[in-house]
């Protein structure tokens, strides 16, 4: 009997035995998985950070070649934009010349500041006038206004402030370039062709502008030089200037004194009337 009760619990020794034991493979296998986890982990972390590094390296990288490269251009835009003499400039000379063979070939030339149907000033919308109330139904008239340097000074201020604001929101986007290093690839690609497009669009008004002021510098030299020419060929120094066929009859006051003894559509219409007359 003694024999019997050894025996079983010798059974129940080693069955409690090997339960433990399997308890403990249990949880050195769960210990083991959990590991592994940790490590695959931070496998997968140190193979992400060089990828967002070198990510954010590279954006940065672009950011800096982007701002050199606008750097570049605004600096060729500045030559370029340079005052010099234009390329198609005439000459005083041949200004002059064109200018005889105007009133030459023309009956009646008006010198005058802006359009007969917009004049720039009271003396020159006299003039038009004058001139449709002799009965001057054709005539060609010279718009000799010269544009305000004060328009210039403001384009140019204007530009100034524009590339202030340029500088500053390539600051920004910089800075938000990098607190975007973790988000999505395709959060960032959609990002920097906003981006792209706004520097695009940026880059074109300021070209616009810069062509803008290049013609008012360009038209400016060219009016400074047709009104010195002018001056110089009839020795007239004001404007407007009534020319007909060829001889500088004079400005506005000279135009009323003429009309008001009535001589003006005389003068204006001289050939035509004494056609009429035979």
């Amino acid at each position: 009997m003694a024999g019997c009760c050894s025996g079983a619990f010798l059974v129940s020794l080693q069955t409690l035995l090997t339960a433990s034991l399997l308890l403990q493979q249990q949880e050195q296998q769960e210990q083991q998985q959990q590991l592994l986890l940790l490590l695959q982990q931070q496998q997968r972390r140190q193979q992400q950070l060089p990828h967002l590094q070198l990510e954010e390296y590279r954006q940065q990288h672009n950011g800096e070649e982007q701002q050199q490269q606008q750097q570049k251009e605004q600096q060729k835009q500045q030559q370029d934009n340079a005052p010099r003499p234009s390329q198609t400039q005439m000459s005083d000379e041949e200004v002059e010349a064109k200018l005889l063979q105007l009133v030459q070939n023309t009956p009646i030339v008006l010198f005058m500041k802006g359009r007969p149907q917009q004049p720039l000033c009271g003396f020159s919308a006299r003039a038009v006038l004058l001139l449709e109330a002799a009965g001057a139904e054709e005539y060609t008239f010279v718009d000799c206004s010269i544009p305000q340097l004060q328009q210039l000074q403001q384009q140019q201020q204007q530009q100034r402030q524009r590339q202030q604001q340029q500088q500053q929101q390539q600051q920004q986007e910089q800075e938000q370039q990098k607190e975007r290093a973790q988000e999505p690839q395709e959060q960032q690609q959609k990002d920097q062709q906003q981006q792209q497009q706004q520097q695009q669009q940026q880059q074109q008004q300021q070209e616009e502008l810069q062509q803008q002021l290049q013609q008012l510098q360009q038209l400016q030299q060219k009016r400074q030089q047709l009104r010195a020419a002018v001056s110089r060929l009839f020795d007239w120094a004001t404007l407007p200037l009534l020319v007909v066929r060829g001889e500088a009859v004079g400005g506005v006051d000279i135009m009323q004194q003429l009309q008001q003894q009535q001589q003006l559509q005389q003068l204006l219409l001289g050939d035509k009337n004494k056609k009429k007359a035979e």
